[in-house]
């Protein structure tokens, strides 16, 4: 059994994608389902989350925002199932069979350490999502369309792997998604009424990127808690501090990633509307990444060289960085009353 059309349908990709795996995947099945501009739909709001950890120094984990999302308007034609659904493994597998019987591809949440095509594979845990749409029951094969950076795979894998793949703890380590456990999570997608004018998904996606830079450890307040906890552990010990600035190192590469994706969500979104006041959203973000691009290397020489100076220099950039994003947000309010 293989959805032939999904199989062979003429996947796209876009580097803005590159740590949202689950945004790319949704966005795959809804092109695959014909809805016109399907990337206005996609939850493209900026929220940078940032959670305390429990370790014998201040750090933290960094969310962009819940997996596959799409905007709240338009959430109820998502369906998301865990383990937790299921009696076991075997019928959730079962229940997957006769959705892509039906013809539905289905989003699954996996470990890319099990997936044989992944540059990850047998080396580094990693939460990824891939498109489950065929199976052979009489050769334990089960068709897979991962069309995500660098990969861009379309074939098949065993069932074995599957399992081991969807069923993962997902443990900690190096993997910039490590620490997730799949939980044999999967995503269900409506395929029809997706329906919408542009400019009110725009106002949708402003105001819950407001929304959320207001709540606690979210978006600015977030950025300002990290600041916190660069300063507070501007006096450890070398190892410790090494080990801090290479998982820093990580989560901005993340947020730059996150950054890129609601650039493009807005440039396209400037595109359709020709609004002003986007152009200047558009070239705050570009301004953090400037930050950023800067910023990334200089956490790295710093967690070579350990040198006081540098991780001084550290804090003043991220300091720049929320300037720009309180720039961003006070342009986010005057789009907001454009529209």
């Amino acid at each position: 059994m293989l959805i032939n059309d999904f199989y062979n349908f003429k996947h796209s990709y876009n580097r803005a994608f590159d740590v949202l795996c689950f945004h790319n995947a949704v966005r795959q099945v809804l092109e695959y389902y014909g809805v016109e501009k399907a990337i206005f739909f996609i939850n493209s709001a900026l929220n940078i989350v940032i959670n305390d950890v429990d370790s014998d120094i201040p750090d933290f984990t960094l969310g962009l925002s819940d997996n596959a999302t799409v905007l709240p308007s338009h959430n109820h034609k998502v369906t998301c199932y865990n383990i937790n659904d299921f009696k076991d493994f075997e019928s959730l597998y079962e229940d997957n069979k006769r959705r892509v019987h039906s013809g539905t591809p289905i989003i699954t949440a996996v470990d890319t350490f099990y997936l044989n095509y992944s540059i990850n594979y047998q080396k580094s845990h990693n939460l990824h999502a891939n498109i489950f749409c065929g199976y052979d029951e009489n050769s334990d094969r089960i068709n897979i369309v991962d069309w995500f950076s660098p990969w861009f795979f379309k074939g098949h894998i065993t069932y074995d792997e599957f399992i081991l793949a969807r069923k993962s703890n997902n443990p900690s380590g190096e993997g910039l998604f490590a620490g997730y456990p799949t939980n044999c999570k999967f995503i269900e997608i409506q395929s029809g009424n997706w329906n919408a004018e542009i400019d009110s998904l725009l106002y949708e996606t402003i105001e819950l990127t407001l929304q959320k830079s207001n709540s606690p450890k979210s978006g600015l307040c977030g950025l300002n808690h990290v600041l916190n906890i660069i300063k507070a552990n501007s006096g450890l010990d070398s190892n410790k501090k090494i080990t801090f600035l290479k998982g820093l190192f990580n989560k901005f590469y993340i947020i730059k990633n996150g950054l890129d994706f609601s650039q493009l969500y807005l440039q396209l979104s400037y595109d359709e509307l020709k609004l002003p006041a986007l152009k200047d959203i558009i070239n705050c973000l570009e301004s953090i990444k400037n930050h950023l691009l800067i910023l990334s290397p200089l956490i790295l020489k710093t967690s070579y060289t350990n040198s006081e100076p540098m991780y001084e220099k550290i804090i003043i950039r991220v300091s720049e960085i929320i300037h720009e994003f309180e720039n961003f947000l006070e342009s986010m309010v005057s789009l907001k009353e454009a529209l």
